[in-house]
């Protein structure tokens, strides 16, 4: 009962901190937007089901956006009167929107008045759209808004925002080891893995940012204009070990979630753009036998996918098909002026470079003794004298700059190691290096520019350069410092001495420069065809009526008991340990009983364990569909057995009809007991 009672003497304390403006945050502004505009989504009116419903992000978005562009023509907010809104999509509490009207095309200059140093301004405009980054938490924060008509400032407003305190993962997330310089980076921003919430900090360890929902394992993919792909953490496809996230939101640093796409094979460690605003090329997974070993390109506008690369299909004659995760590509990146893809593939300590066009293999950076004997030994670059190899390596990425001799520069966040795939030229050093590899295609040849050495990580990791300095981003210590699981390092290029140091509490997926695209995110958005879930034509396909007579009752459903959640996550080898040491038993009775169902737009989501429900059967008066989930087992039980998340079943190609629903698991066809009656299709 002290919840709400805590929020609203808050939210009277942000009233009363801006007498002057309107002030509500993002929940209290979707709370508005339903009574005062009632729309209702288009899953709502063609689709009718007692199954309970959640309106998807999308249309969230853009109802927040006709509230207050209804206010906006009403023409009630001014320099004097302004619209503020605390984290205005629900999504980013450490962000606030202003909104207002001047009468003539104007410029805003915004800025936090505190020894951060951060402030942009915005483009000329009648009506200004302008987000607010880098607010302190729990912290009353004072922000300068600044008014130039044609270079001369004409108004000048202060107003301070109160923001919540972080929550309990991010307390005392960052401890500053070492400070020596100002850093090239003034808000680094962390992601994935242990880390249960993407955030960003400054220089002095505060956190400036971060997102309220966890992602994915794999985080976030950094776009252009200030955008990001977020992969749903719990609505996931089966796969042969990890499962894959199905569900992706296009959205930006404010929280708007711009569009959102279904992706049937589900997506892993990294994506990226093929031009500013073009398609997604994102890492996924053959499904035949093998996991984490495809290519695959997404069109932003439809969701589908246009093309996909199966590494198997250039790199199919060698020894190293001896486990189900051969190829582990963990990094995906475009070079537009050759139309290729450079990727990383870790299991077999390999940076492969292919054709885009024409799928074919260019060359291969590798120790030369891994591929001596195959048919690829000449694809491999000729190392130059002094060389040293990456094992086991995260994030290899073409940086855009050239040595004097005209060499391009790769650069590559070595592991170095070797316990997946054991190399017998392994060197056995027991630290990490950041590497920059000068790579002479004419010649074929390669050589080893640069190295910065760093503590061990084993896994995830990567590394960014700047003009004068090198960031090792390591995710994941294989000792921890202090119960510090992560550790970033800023080197001065030419020295290679460390001039700052910072340790995360909980490991980390990846760390990259705070990407904030301040004009892109300050242009008001423009309501459209986007509220859609794109890519879901499809997934179903008709069938035969299963005998339904047999379908067998659901027991009922028991809410699992769940331990009492650790701010760290128990590292693999503990967990693969205790699963071996306690050999789990599985009784069906036991895994039905935690199977719940609930509709996110026109997605079906059925709750289970990890391939618990092998097909789900839409059995209607006329017609018959079937979602097939049996074509993937779990390899690694010990790590995945136990993963409980949504599948997802787009209903996007029933026709019109009465539906009730069935599944499938370990052979023997269950009554949901759910009903769907589908109006229209849209």
């Amino acid at each position: 009962m002290n919840i709400p009672k805590i929020n609203f003497i808050r939210n009277i304390r942000r009233s009363r901190l801006n007498r002057e403006h309107s002030v509500c945050d993002g929940k209290k502004l979707y709370r508005n937007a339903c009574r005062k505009i009632p729309e209702k989504p288009e899953a709502e009116t063609n689709l009718d089901t007692h199954i309970w419903k959640r309106r998807s992000r999308a249309w969230m978005s853009e109802h927040r956006e006709k509230l207050i562009e209804h206010y906006m023509e009403l023409n009630t907010f001014t320099p004097d009167k302004m619209l503020i809104v605390h984290d205005p999509y629900g999504f980013a509490p450490l962000t606030a929107l202003c909104v207002f009207r001047t009468k003539e095309e104007c410029s805003v200059r915004v800025s936090l008045l505190d020894d951060s140093g951060w402030g942009y301004t915005s483009e000329p405009s009648e009506w200004h759209w302008i987000p607010i980054f880098g607010l302190l938490p729990d912290t009353k924060n004072r922000v300068l808004l600044e008014i130039f008509y044609e270079g001369k400032k004409i108004k000048e407003k202060e107003i301070i925002l109160l923001t919540d305190r972080l929550p309990k993962y991010l307390k005392n997330m960052i401890k500053v080891e070492k400070k020596t310089e100002r850093s090239a980076l003034p808000w680094i921003f962390v992601y994935g893995g242990d880390t249960h919430y993407p955030y960003a900090f400054d220089e002095k360890g505060n956190i400036r940012y971060y997102l309220s929902e966890p992602p994915k394992a794999y985080g976030l993919f950094p776009l252009s204009g200030g955008r990001f792909l977020f992969l749903t953490h719990n609505i996931s496809a089966p796969a042969f070990a990890n499962p894959h996230a199905v569900l992706a939101y296009e959205m930006n640093l404010l929280g708007r979630t711009c569009r959102e796409y279904y992706i049937e094979d589900g997506i892993h460690h990294d994506g990226c753009e093929i031009s500013p605003g073009g398609n997604f090329l994102t890492v996924s997974s053959s499904m035949e036998k093998y996991v984490e070993d495809a290519i695959i390109e997404i069109d932003r506008e439809s969701g589908k996918i246009v093309r996909k690369l199966c590494l198997a299909d250039i790199l199919s004659d060698h020894p190293y098909f001896d486990m189900f995760d051969w190829a582990h590509i963990n990094t995906v990146s475009y070079l537009p002026e050759e139309h290729a893809v450079l990727l990383c593939a870790r299991n077999i300590h390999s940076v492969v470079k292919i054709n885009w066009d024409t799928f074919e293999l260019q060359w291969i950076l590798c120790d030369t003794e891994f591929w001596k004997g195959t048919v690829y030994e000449s694809y491999v670059l000729t190392p130059m004298p002094d060389m040293e190899f990456s094992y086991q390596a995260h994030a290899a990425y073409m940086l855009n700059e050239k040595t004097a001799e005209g060499e391009n520069k790769l650069i590559i966040f070595d592991n170095h190691w070797h316990a997946r795939r054991p190399v017998e030229s392994f060197d056995g050093d027991k630290s990490s290096y950041v590497r920059i590899y000068a790579i002479d295609e004419n010649a074929h040849t390669v050589r080893l520019l640069q190295k910065y050495k760093c503590r061990k990580s084993k896994i995830r990791s990567n590394a960014i350069a700047t003009d004068e300095r090198i960031f090792s981003m390591s995710g994941f210590l294989n000792k921890p410092v202090d119960e510090y699981e992560g550790m970033i390092n800023e080197y001065d290029r030419k020295s290679g001495k460390v001039l700052n140091r910072y340790l995360t509490y909980n490991s980390f997926y990846r760390a990259y420069p705070f990407f904030a695209d301040y004009q892109a995110l300050a242009k008001i958005p423009s309501p459209g065809k986007d509220r859609k879930l794109f890519g879901t034509e499809g997934a179903l396909e008709p069938c035969q009526r299963p005998d339904i007579k047999q379908a067998k009752s659901m027991p009922l459903f028991r809410k699992r008991y769940y331990k009492k959640s650790s701010r760290k996550l128990v590292r693999k080898y503990i967990r693969g340990k205790q699963w071996r040491e306690e050999q789990p038993e599985y009784k069906l009775k036991n895994d039905l009983r935690e199977i719940y169902v609930r509709m996110y737009d026109r997605l079906l989501l059925l709750y289970n364990r990890d391939h618990v429900i092998e097909k789900v059967f839409f059995c209607g008066r006329q017609h018959n569909y079937v979602k097939d989930f049996s074509h993937t087992t779990q390899r690694s039980p010990h790590l995945f057995a136990e993963s409980r998340y949504f599948l997802a079943i787009p209903t996007d190609a029933l026709e019109p009809d009465y539906y009730q629903i069935y599944f499938q698991s370990r052979g023997v066809l269950f009554r949901l007991g759910k009903k769907i009656r589908v109006i229209s299709k849209k």
